[in-house]
């Protein structure tokens, strides 16, 4: 899978690399909990200020090139993009029949059933 570059403009990329930030910034909240207080301040105004630090840095990371989460998202959205173009192409046709965009995703696997060794009940 080729990385989603920081300079790509469009709307569908920009959207994908806002996604990683978001889903990157839910992963460093419960570091940045963990991290010991007194980081800026230890008093009021750092617990004011650590959700903003945390997105920003979530940002840069993202616009970096990230972990990769951004250029799945990327894939993705744009196979759906061309399946519901193709799916209007052929409901637009006489013979073609009825095709929904949501019929090329194909089913998510299914989680464990099993607790995992050494997870927290």
């Amino acid at each position: 899978m080729n990385a989603l570059s920081p300079t790509d403009g469009s709307a569908i990329a920009r959207t994908a690399r806002r996604f990683e930030a978001q889903a990157l910034g839910a992963l460093l909240k419960p570091v940045y909990g963990e991290a010991p207080k007194g980081l800026l301040s230890g008093r009021a105004a750092e617990e004011q200020w650590r959700p903003m630090l945390i997105e920003q840095h979530a940002k840069a990371w993202a616009e970096r090139g990230g972990v990769g989460i951004a250029s799945a998202v990327h894939a993705e959205m744009l196979r759906m993009q061309a399946a519901a173009q193709s799916g209007q192409a052929s409901a637009e046709a006489p013979a073609g029949g009825e095709r929904s965009a949501l019929t090329s995703i194909s089913a998510a696997p299914a989680l464990p059933t099993t607790p995992q060794e050494g997870a927290r009940p």
